[in-house]
């Protein structure tokens, strides 16, 4: 069986196992709370924090199988997904686990697709693809400084910026 671990930024999660996210507790009247949550595909790698919900990216471990994540949201009160979504042709494989895939900004959840050469910006309430930037070849990470979004491109060996308030990659 295969066992990831991945501590999240400015929370108490940690997600581990294989199909499951283990939720710790990071406020301190709640500490020592856990809750061990299904998630699809089988593993996390990645989460963030928005607007009072979790949101996982959850996908098959590289090499076993079709690189399709999910977005699953959390409802961090109750423990149980409450949304999901199904993102087109997943991350990178291979030895990029170690890349942030996602982030949260501006109100809204950011996702690298790797073989779709796009960032896809998604609506965390619909959980809908909202926006959809071409960036070049192969982004595999993604870092928001504030006012833009920086994306690493594998194949290109260059950095993109996208102006996050048009949704377009900045020349």
């Amino acid at each position: 069986t295969m066992r990831t671990r991945h501590r999240v930024r400015n929370s108490g999660l940690v997600a581990i196992g294989v199909g499951v996210l283990l939720m710790l507790s990071a406020a301190p009247a709640l500490a020592g709370t856990r809750a061990v949550i299904p998630v699809p595909c089988c593993f996390v790698s990645e989460t963030v924090e928005l607007g009072g919900s979790v949101y996982a990216l959850a996908q098959q471990p590289p090499g076993s199988g079709p690189e399709q994540p999910t977005l699953v949201r959390i409802d961090p009160e109750t423990n149980r997904v409450t949304a999901s979504l199904g993102l087109p042709n997943g991350t990178s494989a291979g030895n990029q686990l170690d890349a942030t895939p996602m982030v949260a900004a501006l109100g809204s959840i950011w996702v690298v697709a790797y073989f779709e050469n796009e960032v896809l910006r998604i609506d965390p309430e619909s959980m809908t693809v909202i926006a959809t930037i071409a960036t070049g070849r192969s982004p595999d990470s993604i870092a928001f400084d504030g006012s833009s979004l920086w994306v690493p491109l594998f194949n290109d060996r260059s950095v993109v910026r996208i102006n996050p308030r048009r949704n377009a990659v900045v020349h």
